[in-house]
């Protein structure tokens, strides 16, 4: 991995602290990004790895996306930037419903009532059985 990944993907998300650990695993360094409130840039990447395997991303995927961006020269620079926040945003958000949907069921799993996971998640009762409930 290049150090171009700096550009392309905002400091502190998931793609940048993968990225960033097979940067500096490529160097013989050990990582220094942290990634949402874990400081330990050790941590910082198993969870980091964890999302972009539960967002379906591999670390080939983000090659990928910085070659594309180079093959793209008639594109406008931003407008591809723009588009390479947007896939990070859909990845967190995909990361974040299913740590939601685990958070619920695990809640549900310790004896928590449906009324009080949905006074504290802003969802109905029924919407909480359905999630619990789910195969998915």
């Amino acid at each position: 991995m290049q150090k171009e990944f700096a550009r392309y993907w905002p400091e502190g998300s998931m793609e940048h602290v993968v990225a960033h650990g097979a940067w500096q695993r490529s160097r013989g360094r050990n990582p220094s990004a942290s990634y949402r409130e874990i400081r330990n840039p050790r941590q910082a990447l198993d969870v980091a790895s964890a999302d972009m395997e539960i967002a379906g991303t591999t670390t080939e995927d983000l090659r990928a996306e910085m070659s594309r961006e180079r093959s793209y020269s008639g594109i406008d620079k931003a407008l591809y930037r723009i588009a390479v926040k947007h896939r990070s945003a859909e990845r967190a958000h995909a990361v974040a419903k299913v740590r939601r949907k685990q958070t619920i069921i695990k809640a549900a799993q310790e004896g928590m009532s449906l009324r009080a996971i949905g006074e504290v998640t802003d969802l109905s009762t029924g919407r909480i059985h359905q999630i619990i409930h789910s195969q998915e």
